[in-house]
């Protein structure tokens, strides 16, 4: 079970990278004024554990978890943050599995 779990932590993480940096492309060019509402995030600020990123941190989470994004007409953006939600959840999944596999053998 860890090499199954150990994949789909990786898969979870690159997913989660590439499906965020698009998300952040896509509402930089065709939705600026949201992208400015949540704070203009990066990569690097969502990243980040600096405390002034914070709130920014929490604007975007509430956007993409919230269903806000699916509710702005936007095919793409909607494709986008579901591949992200989907994403995270794998990598979820992948390390709950990882964490019960190993206390299940010690």
């Amino acid at each position: 079970m860890v090499g199954p779990a150990v994949i789909a932590i990786l898969v979870g993480m690159g997913g989660s990278w590439a499906f965020r940096e698009l998300l952040i492309k896509r509402l930089r060019r065709s939705h600026p004024q949201e992208f400015k509402d949540l704070g203009e995030p990066s990569g690097r600020h969502l990243y980040s554990i600096v405390p002034r990123h914070h709130e920014m941190q929490i604007r975007f989470w509430r956007f993409v978890w919230g269903g806000r994004a699916f509710r702005m007409k936007d095919d793409v953006l909607a494709s986008l943050t579901a591949a992200l939600l989907v994403s995270n959840i794998v990598l979820a999944v992948g390390v709950v599995v990882l964490l019960w596999s190993v206390a299940k053998s010690a």
